[in-house]
């Protein structure tokens, strides 16, 4: 390469390296940001409109333990407290939204608006909501206690497959999740 050409391909980068320099330096500020502050959206879960905010797990965890992290739905079957009737089914859902080095979880419980007896297949419709539960992780188990009493005790049988029991102030049930 003549000097001349050589010259002006260094002048050349050395004026991408400034002009690009900043720019550069302040992505390498926001991506951590943003992956720190999460991925927001929201969905429809068992006729409820749910928000969210999902922070990526840790990198060092487990890829079983990872996989914990996102939306699950499904439904839980359970004794109820009504004279003749032994089970009810309902729609339920999770959305992992964190999930701590120290095995912390966050996320929303979801549940809809009807349940359906087991015995007799008739539906009877109920409050719905959403509410913010706090679990622990421990293995491939995670638990979640709600102040009222209820329990979901889950086993992450597959990627994609969450299973387990649902525990109630009035006995045990079983609780199934599909990832979403």
């Amino acid at each position: 390469m003549a000097p001349s050409m050589k010259a002006k391909a260094v002048g050349t980068i050395h004026a991408l390296r400034r002009g690009l320099g900043p720019v550069l330096f302040g992505l390498c500020l926001w991506a951590p940001a943003a992956v720190a502050q999460g991925l927001t959206g929201s969905t429809t879960i068992c006729g409820q409109s749910v928000s969210y905010t999902m922070t990526p797990p840790a990198l060092d965890m487990s890829s079983e333990l990872r996989a914990l992290s996102g939306i699950w739905v499904g439904n839980a079957t359970f004794p109820v407290p009504i004279s003749g009737v032994a089970e009810v089914t309902q729609c339920r859902g999770l959305i992992i939204e964190s999930i701590a080095a120290d095995g912390v979880v966050r996320s929303k419980h979801i549940w809809g608006d009807q349940i359906r007896f087991i015995a007799n297949g008739a539906n009877i419709a109920i409050k719905p909501g959403i509410s913010n539960w706090k679990g622990k992780l421990t293995g491939n188990v995670v638990r979640f206690d709600s102040p009222t009493g209820y329990v979901f005790e889950l086993h992450l049988t597959t990627a994609n497959e969450m299973r387990g029991a649902y525990l109630t102030p009035d006995g045990k049930g079983a609780a199934q999740f599909q990832r979403q």
